[in-house]
């Protein structure tokens, strides 16, 4: 005869069924850690790009503003943990052609390439009023061709040959739709 013992209110089958239920939660806990560990370590060492656009005014010479000399701006930050080289700006079209930025004098504005270590930027202006011109010519060129601005993105490339888009601030839309309309 078997005489069964009881903890805290427990038989043995009690206290074995626990026990293989402690152990089948620890083993899906070590795969869990294994799961999210991997997934950590290959999101890490991912490029990741944040880029952003606005319009910007700046001084001139003499201090003041000059508010109708408006800069198209762009900013890419490196959020990833690794080093890359920004290598060149510029708009991309929906047929997949681009327009290349005229790099201009602007001292406000880094010159590319530039090698960016986590969390540094590049910086890059466009004087909408030096490149009205040129931007009105192109816009007839595209003949009505690519005209919606909405689906225009900013491109950035690094030196491994990896782009980063982003849409463009209402903003930029907002001064291109005027360059367009121009006579």
């Amino acid at each position: 005869m078997n005489i069964e013992t009881t903890y805290f209110g427990l038989t043995n089958t009690d206290l074995a069924f626990w026990s293989m239920l402690g152990t089948w939660l620890a083993s899906i806990g070590t795969i869990a850690a294994v799961i999210i560990s991997l997934i950590i370590a290959i999101n890490s060492n991912k490029l990741k790009l944040k880029i952003n656009s606005n319009t910007s005014h700046f001084p001139t010479s003499s201090g003041s503003i000059n508010f109708e000399d408006i800069y198209f701006s762009a900013e890419a930050v490196n959020i990833c943990d690794r080093t890359i080289t920004i290598e060149n700006i510029y708009f991309e079209l929906p047929d997949q052609s681009s327009i290349i930025f005229p790099y201009e004098n602007n001292p406000f504005s880094t010159k590319l390439p530039k090698k960016l270590e986590h969390s540094e930027k590049v910086i890059f202006f466009l004087s909408f009023l030096k490149n009205k011109d040129s931007l009105a010519e192109y816009f007839k060129k595209l003949n009505n061709k690519n005209l919606n601005l909405k689906k225009w993105k900013i491109c950035v490339t690094i030196s491994t040959g990896d782009k980063f888009k982003t849409k463009l601030h209402p903003n930029i839309i907002k001064k291109l739709k005027e360059i367009k309309k121009a006579p």
